[in-house]
């Protein structure tokens, strides 16, 4: 689903501090998620919530939220413990005010050294085979965020681009593998028709590919379509390792959605994490309402079911 981005976007360099933990409460799902977070005592996910402002960051991080959706240089006004995701616009075909190549490359230099980065969200559900050369222009931001930090003798001054290999690797002149400097990651929303194929990892080099089927009361529907996540992640493996994709939690209504029950909401997680177990992040659309065409177009958030948050945090606890 293509929805326009009314609000800011964003995604960090260093390890995030731990999720706060779940809320008293006995709520569905609780006892596993407590279950998992025994076994999982190791390194947490990254938790990513979209369509939110800097204002928002203090209640999200005390649901577990360590990464949060923010406009392009607001990260650093993040309070301890959270991260930004900048959004650098781009929705399907450039219809969502994509930043120019020249203003992408400023911000990312400009942010090099900044820990209040994880990353740059670079598009949202981009058309393959509708928008000319979209992958290997996604691949060109990737590739920047990667190895700006190696510019200079290693960089191709004729085309202000990195050098590059197949494996997204940083290279020096003669060819030979560097360090990368920069650990900000590129962050991507699925592809608007779902051909993961024409945005595989092997062309766009991004770090974090977030699945989005939304399964929850389409069309008036009274369950949740689980075999749309399933279908999903065993589709994007083929393009994708499972240490690069990130499932999408519905929290959201309108246009014929409907913002899922607490029993629905838990169940869509349960399958999320059984399908993908390995995942480097997990990301929760939407906080705020997002409006895509105007006031009668609105999708409601998160914002409008805090009965959900306890769900919702016990998890990002347990993760």
């Amino acid at each position: 689903m293509k929805v326009a981005r009314m609000l800011g976007g964003g995604l960090g360099v260093v390890a995030v501090a731990a999720a706060t933990a779940a809320a008293a409460a006995i709520i569905p799902g609780q006892a596993s998620a407590e279950k998992a977070g025994q076994v999982r005592a190791a390194a947490k996910r990254i938790h990513f919530i979209q369509n939110t402002t800097v204002g928002d960051a203090a209640h999200l991080k005390s649901l577990g939220y360590n990464v949060i959706d923010v406009g392009p240089g607001e990260s650093s006004s993040l309070p301890s413990g959270v991260q930004g995701m900048e959004w650098t616009g781009g929705a399907v075909c450039d219809s969502d005010g994509i930043m120019s190549w020249a203003d992408f490359r400023a911000l990312v230099d400009r942010n090099i050294d900044n820990a209040k980065v994880y990353g740059y969200f670079i598009f949202d559900e981009p058309d393959s085979k509708g928008c000319a050369n979209i992958a290997s222009r996604l691949r060109d931001r990737a590739d920047y965020i990667h190895c700006q930090g190696w510019r200079g003798s290693y960089w191709d001054t004729a085309k202000l681009h990195p050098k590059v290999d197949n494996s997204g690797n940083c290279l020096d002149a003669s060819g030979k593998v560097i360090a990368r400097k920069s650990r900000q990651k590129a962050y991507l929303v699925d592809e608007y028709s779902h051909n993961y194929a024409g945005v595989a990892s092997s062309l766009t080099h991004v770090d974090i590919f977030a699945l989005d089927p939304y399964p929850c009361n389409k069309n008036g529907a009274t369950t949740c379509d689980l075999t749309q996540v399933t279908s999903a992640v065993t589709n994007a493996k083929k393009y994708f390792a499972e240490s690069q994709l990130a499932p999408t939690f519905q929290v959201f209504g309108g246009d014929g959605w409907k913002i899922p029950s607490q029993s629905q909401l838990q169940s869509l997680i349960d399958a999320w994490d059984a399908a993908l177990p390995g995942a480097p992040a997990d990301v929760v659309y939407s906080y705020r309402d997002n409006q895509n065409g105007g006031p009668g177009d609105t999708y409601p958030g998160l914002s409008h079911a805090s009965n959900l948050e306890p769900i919702l945090s016990a998890h990002n606890a347990a993760y």
